[in-house]
């Protein structure tokens, strides 16, 4: 379709430098500022590379206590943002946190193109790859420092590994070839990982592996038969186990920190269980939705730009299409009828959960989306009769394309990084006030941080201590010996109101104790402007229409009477 292999791995080649350009490119400034999720993977990161334990001072976690005792996360995504910060250094952990994210981004496309190309065809695999590369969704969740951005990835490094280790053939035509060893071992480490990863990994990974065993039972019997059969399914199985050892061991040993998350969120906690199941169903439904897909996307802005669905008109239409062909090529090629499966259980973990539809639970479904479009495209293209139609679409295709790339990048880059709100969801302005005080913070005994929150004005304080922990940053060690003031609130969550010299506030009435206790203590407070009076201001943080979001005050004891 796009003349010779070498044409095509050369086209491709180009796909994956513009995914690279596109996760890599900013990436400490798009998105602007630092979330809070992200602040605590990498601080979280630092910490073990520091100390070899979190923040809280426990060695080699399998689980984090992210932001109170119902919020535990895996900690496979700390692991990887250490030797990030080690390479970037301690005063880029921002960056850090967001590069294992976008390097496992730009990782699947290349694996996208493998898979589809060696699963169906090398047209496949091309369109595939392109698709993904300026798909909305996954250029969002790829910049983003969150242990979700790895689920893409491990959804769909198994069925690549396992789509290369089963032989060349289509489903009953008799062949006898034999299964990769190698490559069927890779399936199962790489499922093994994926439940390390995101907690909606651990429903959708077993659905997969279910599928996979029912949809191929013949092939895994005839295998059987053969001595490098059974040694690859037996080693697959072993090593798969192994790989997923870390999380089985917690499951055993630590229950309540597996589940802690999901027990806040599930709907069958929440609500009575005919309500939950109703609530499941249409919020599974709604992972199929125009409004989700096509128009609105995510409702919450840090998961998904406004302007775009999760997908975009050309993709949506074209997967609908790749899915009924995928459907009537089910026995000649039962890879397809594994995408369908997959495209039907991965808004599962999702559905399950309160807030659905749902950007980060759901996104485990996102390449198969990119796959069935795909699939269309090569049909399509692969029914005109003559070259000169074949390279007419394809020129047609690649224009369209090409259009839809530079809204998305423009929307993204430029309207969606610079809105107010979402600038104020990523703390921009904290993350600007921290760096600033950088090189004067040890000159102070005490820091006072303002936790103000006004919609109106798009004031917004969401754990913001872990900001300060990151962009200063502070020494894991010190913050594992300070003292600090913690309170754990009913929704499991805690609120860290002070650590060492640092108080997460500037209320007049604890300003006032503070400065009543310790009446000779040089103090530097960040504030919103006109929280406080008095004081000399050292500098300001503005927006992009200068409007001041944040105040640098010193406040020093006056001198004793000579």
């Amino acid at each position: 379709m796009f003349g010779n292999r070498r044409t095509s791995l050369m086209i491709v080649l180009g796909v994956i430098l513009l995914a690279a350009g596109l996760r890599l490119g900013g990436l400490g400034t798009s998105p602007p500022g630092l979330h809070h999720d992200e602040a605590s993977n990498g601080y979280d990161g630092y910490s073990l590379l520091k100390t070899g334990a979190d923040r809280w001072g426990v060695h080699w976690p399998l689980f984090l206590e992210a932001f109170g005792p119902r919020d535990h996360r895996p900690a496979f995504y700390a692991y990887l943002v250490a030797p990030c910060e080690a390479v970037l250094g301690p005063l880029r952990l921002a960056l850090a946190t967001r590069v294992p994210a976008a390097l496992f981004g730009v990782m699947t496309v290349g694996v996208l193109f493998a898979a589809a190309a060696r699963g169906f065809s090398l047209g496949v695999g091309v369109w595939a790859a392109l698709f993904l590369a300026i798909s909305p969704w996954h250029l969002q969740i790829s910049r983003f420092g969150h242990e979700s951005s790895l689920t893409p990835t491990f959804a769909l490094l198994p069925i690549a590994c396992l789509i290369l280790a089963m032989p060349r053939r289509n489903a009953g035509d008799g062949d006898t070839g034999r299964l990769s060893v190698f490559w069927l071992t890779a399936a199962g480490v790489a499922w093994g990982v994926s439940l390390n990863t995101y907690a909606s990994m651990r429903p959708f990974t077993p659905l997969m592996i279910l599928g996979v065993v029912v949809l191929f039972r013949r092939d895994w019997v005839r295998s059987w038969g053969q001595p490098q059969g059974r040694r690859a399914l037996c080693v697959a199985a072993v090593v798969g186990t192994v790989a997923a050892a870390p999380f089985l061991l917690a499951t055993v040993t630590h229950w309540d920190q597996v589940m802690a998350r999901a027990e806040q969120v599930s709907v069958l906690h929440s609500l009575p269980i005919g309500e939950a199941v109703t609530t499941a169903a249409s919020q599974y439904a709604a992972h199929f939705a125009p409004d989700w897909l096509l128009i609105h996307g995510d409702r919450y802005a840090i998961q998904s730009p406004p302007g775009f669905g999760q997908l975009n008109a050309v993709v949506m239409l074209q997967a609908m299409v790749g899915a009924v062909v995928a459907f009537r090529d089910r026995n000649r090629n039962r890879f397809a009828l594994l995408l369908l499966w997959w495209l039907a259980v991965h808004p599962l973990a999702a559905a399950l959960t309160d807030g659905g539809p749902h950007a980060l639970r759901s996104a485990c479904g996102l390449p198969v989306f990119q796959w069935l479009a795909a699939i269309a495209a090569d049909r399509l293209i692969s029914q005109l009769r003559t070259r000169a139609l074949r390279t007419t679409a394809i020129v047609l295709l690649l224009a369209v394309w090409g259009a839809n790339a530079g809204f998305i990048v423009r929307d993204y880059f430029a309207r969606w990084s610079r809105d107010p709100w979402v600038n104020a969801l990523y703390q921009r302005d904290l993350c600007e006030a921290v760096r600033f005080i950088r090189p004067i913070v040890h000159e102070y005994d005490l820091v006072y941080v303002s936790d103000q929150n006004n919609r109106e004005r798009r004031w917004y304080s969401g754990e913001a201590y872990a900001i300060v922990l990151v962009e200063l940053p502070v020494a894991p060690a010190d913050f594992q010996s300070w003292e600090k003031q913690v309170e754990v609130e009913p929704s499991g969550f805690h609120r860290v109101g002070a650590f060492g010299p640092f108080i997460m506030t500037t209320r007049s009435d604890v300003l006032a104790k503070s400065f009543r206790a310790w009446p000779d203590q040089k103090a530097l407070l960040l504030v919103r402007p006109g929280e406080i009076g008095g004081g000399r201001l050292l500098g300001s943080v503005r927006d992009a229409a200068g409007e001041t979001r944040f105040e640098i005050v010193e406040i020093v004891p006056p001198s004793p009477a000579r």
